[in-house]
């Protein structure tokens, strides 16, 4: 698995997945390990909000079809979005883990070191689990904002609409439809430069937060379209899982009656769904790193001498 920067330098979208699954060949038993206690979890929790929520909008629209006071759909629907972001925030800081343990797992690969354990891992989580939070924080931040400046937008159209009448439905649609296009590019923008600057918070010492964000955007400088084909690509393949496991097949109007088999298999295409997309991510970094002629800091080396320190004296 030791490549030259040469080498890395070159690879694409195809290169970089197969990269990923090369690193799976050469540490089944690290990266089972690691799937198996932290993005197997994460998997489930995920299965069982996809299928809650569903219902509970369902019962929502009934119930505020039959609401005698006109607040209560209000207030049902900000209940359900504060929820949803209380969800999402504890989803991405339950990732982290997972997605420091297998970035330091490619990194060894690519360092040559072959003999770093599961309890080493574990080890190094801690370490780098603030940085990432730091960074997560940010990227919250920056979302939040994206999402009230489209928030006020739909405001504006909306009085326009309002004012101008019926005269004004087709601009205001194009408008609406326009403005939801622009949402979601800007949205995977920087969805890719805050996983890049994740990639970063566990591998550069004083790369985190705000600072990583900053250097996330110079580094993706050159591989910004290989960026964007694997992330939408994942996005795309994990909407298609969802959407054929989950709303067809698994979940049943009547009863939700659950179908074991295509339970299973949701579950264990979504974890080696979840397990390639932070390789991708892993390996892009190093891809990146060396296109730009960039030499790989010295913080896990660092790390490593304090550890095998730490060993020696628990060992003495």
């Amino acid at each position: 698995m030791d490549r030259k920067a040469k080498s890395l330098k070159l690879l694409g979208g195809f290169g970089i997945l197969g990269e990923a699954f090369k690193i799976i060949r050469c540490r089944p038993k690290l990266l089972g390990a690691i799937t198996l206690l932290s993005i197997l979890p994460l998997t489930l929790i995920n299965l069982a909000q996809s299928l809650v929520t569903p219902l509970f909008l369902a019962e929502m629209i009934v119930s505020n079809q039959t609401a005698e006071q006109p607040t209560m759909p209000v207030l049902k629907l900000m209940g359900f979005l504060i929820l949803e972001l209380v969800y999402a925030t504890f989803f991405y800081a339950a990732m982290m883990p997972s997605m420091a343990a297998v970035v330091y797992t490619v990194a060894n690969v690519y360092r040559g070191n072959h003999n770093h354990s599961f309890a080493r891992v574990v080890r190094f989580v801690p370490a780098v689990w603030k940085h990432m939070m730091k960074t997560f924080l940010w990227y919250f931040i920056i979302t939040f904002m994206i999402g009230m400046a489209f928030g006020s937008s739909v405001c504006f159209l909306a009085a326009g609409f309002i004012v101008f009448g019926y005269s004004y439905v087709v601009v205001f649609y194009v408008e609406l439809m326009a403005g939801c296009v622009v949402l979601f590019l800007v949205s995977v923008y920087v969805g890719i430069v805050w996983q890049m600057a994740s990639v970063l918070s566990i591998m550069e010492e004083r790369c985190y937060g705000l600072e990583g964000m900053k250097k996330s955007r110079r580094l993706l400088e050159g591989k910004g379209t290989t960026a964007w084909v694997l992330t939408i690509s994942y996005l795309l393949i994990n909407e298609l899982i969802g959407h054929i496991v989950v709303k067809r097949n698994f979940m049943h109007v009547v009863g939700l009656r659950l179908n074991m088999t295509y339970g299973i298999a949701y579950v264990m295409m979504a974890c080696l769904l979840g397990l390639l997309g932070v390789l991708t991510q892993s390996v892009l970094y190093f891809v990146c790193k060396s296109y730009h002629g960039e030499s790989i800091d010295g913080y896990l080396n660092e790390y490593e001498a304090v550890n095998n320190k730490e060993m020696e004296s628990l060992e003495a």
